[in-house]
């Protein structure tokens, strides 16, 4: 019996001050690579993009999450043809994101997120496209937490679900490195 007691006592008294570290709203922003092959884009690699996030701890294992981002492209043509493509794809997402809070510095998390792809595509001086489709998308990644601002690297696989002639449903996938900051204690 006294051997049970202390076991509780040390499972709560080191549960309590990891609980403590858990944010009740965490923001995130940094950098976004996208890849998209099969899509009817100049190149299927889009390098150069942001992310930004906000995630509601709604206990201390699950978050809501909602994520916007953006990726941009750029060629330009020579020849018969001469001018340029710019072309900018933005996605709107909301979900659950999963978080295994066993170490309060590093955290690793697991997330999907539904929502929208906007892609906008124009061949200066010739003509634009535009298309929006839905989108799922499922990763995860690693939160390294240093109180309360750290670094967070993730991987996602990403499903648009097109018909059209940007993006004919593909299978993408995504990189992003950031910046995660947490406010507020639950």
């Amino acid at each position: 019996m006294v051997r049970c007691a202390i076991m509780c006592t040390v499972v709560v008294a080191t549960a309590l001050p990891a609980r403590a570290q858990t944010a009740l709203i965490e923001l995130s922003g940094g950098y976004n690579f996208l890849r998209l092959p099969g899509a009817a884009l100049p190149d299927e690699n889009l390098p150069a993009g942001w992310y930004a996030d906000v995630a509601a701890n709604v206990t201390d294992m699950f978050a809501a999450v909602g994520q916007v981002d953006g990726n941009y492209q750029s060629r330009e043509f020579t020849g018969d043809f001469a001018g340029s493509m710019n072309t900018s794809v933005h996605r709107f997402m909301g979900g659950v994101r999963v978080h295994v809070r066993t170490n309060p510095r590093v955290v690793p998390f697991g997330q999907v997120l539904v929502g929208a792809m906007h892609v906008r595509r124009a061949f200066a001086p010739y003509a634009l496209d535009t298309e929006t489709d839905a989108a799922l998308q499922a990763g995860g990644g690693v939160n390294l937490m240093s109180r309360n601002i750290g670094v967070r690297v993730g991987l996602d696989y990403m499903r648009v679900f097109g018909g059209y002639d940007l993006i004919p449903g593909v299978n993408g996938f995504r990189f992003a490195a950031g910046v995660v900051y947490g406010f507020g204690r639950r």
